[in-house]
């Protein structure tokens, strides 16, 4: 009887059994895709705790270390790598003539059109030294969407913006503290659940106008205090499901003026912190002092605190939902 791990890459052979993977239940649909410098990997799995469920393919170069099989698809030969650990993934290791990006595109696209429901789960992007061969907007090329984006190091202008803004984050993005090029060229995002961003130069200020996801961090951002108001005055009048994710939102401002606090008291209507409501504000956000924040409220009834630190040039913004503040 035929392993998965063989009967997946029978499937590379030809569209009769690429066909045959559709009739197969509790096929690993979700994928796990490292772009690296000195290593580009393709995970295929269903549960990341089951190894006889994983099947790895790693694009480097191979040291013909454990191989018993061989096969040769379309240029690219794959080279099975038996587990030294009871534990380890077995691995398929990759050698081609084409470029690396082109190989790695050519699995990735494979599964995602052949398996049903196939998706990517997590992208990680390392790139500690840019290569002049390998494109990451060409390995990516067959990708729409991600789940999780961990961003580190510098990657290619062209490959930077097309990750940003050719690709959906449904769910959460890290960005590492490298400056990028592509400066404020990133004006929305999809993300849902978490945005960790150490170094925002990309993010140009429209971003804030279309978030609706729930934590937030941008630290090293070019906006400014009119670009923080303009949020707010588009949170306060917002209605529905419109911005209404949001539960925190932590912003390093370039600039800040002296008046931004009084502007935000007389514009939006502020109110200070009740004093009975700090306790239950503070179990929710343990690290947080809400004894100087302002109070704003959406016309929908949906209630808002904003706190400022002027030195460190910090704004933070938390949400109230039902009973909560």
């Amino acid at each position: 009887m035929m392993d998965l791990r063989d009967i997946i890459m029978l499937s590379l052979c030809s569209k009769k059994c690429a066909s045959l993977l559709r009739t197969i239940r509790n096929l690993p649909n979700k994928m796990d895709i490292l772009i690296g410098s000195f290593r580009n990997s393709v995970i295929l799995y269903e549960d990341r705790d089951k190894a006889e469920n994983c099947i790895q393919w790693c694009f480097e170069p191979y040291l013909g270390r454990g191989m018993d099989t061989m096969w040769r698809v379309n240029g690219i030969t794959f080279h099975i790598v038996q587990p030294i650990l009871p534990t380890d993934d077995s691995s398929i290791m990759t050698e081609c003539p084409w470029d690396n990006d082109l190989a790695v595109n050519f699995i990735i696209s494979h599964f995602l059109h052949v398996i049903p429901r196939c998706h990517v789960e997590n992208l990680h992007i390392l790139i500690l030294r840019e290569t002049r061969k390998f494109r990451i907007r060409r390995a990516l090329s067959s990708v729409s969407e991600v789940n999780h984006l961990n961003m580190e190091g510098r990657a290619a202008q062209k490959d930077f913006k097309f990750v940003f803004n050719n690709l959906k984050i449904k769910n959460s993005l890290r960005k590492d503290y490298h400056e990028m090029d592509s400066y404020q060229s990133v004006r929305s995002l999809n993300c849902k659940d978490r945005i960790m961003s150490y170094c925002s130069t990309w993010a140009h200020p429209d971003i804030l106008l279309n978030l609706n996801c729930k934590h937030s961090t941008f630290l090293g951002t070019q906006f400014k205090a009119e670009n923080i108001l303009e949020f707010l005055k588009k949170w306060k009048t917002s209605e529905g499901n419109e911005m209404r994710n949001i539960e925190s939102l932590k912003i390093e401002i370039m600039e800040f003026l002296e008046s931004f606090e009084n502007v935000i008291w007389i514009e939006m209507d502020a109110k200070a912190c009740v004093p009975r409501e700090l306790d239950r504000r503070i179990k929710k956000f343990p690290d947080v002092d809400f004894e100087y924040g302002m109070d704003i409220k959406r016309t929908d009834g949906l209630q808002a605190t904003v706190m400022l630190d002027r030195e460190e040039k910090i704004f933070e913004f938390y949400v109230w939902h039902d009973d909560e503040g």
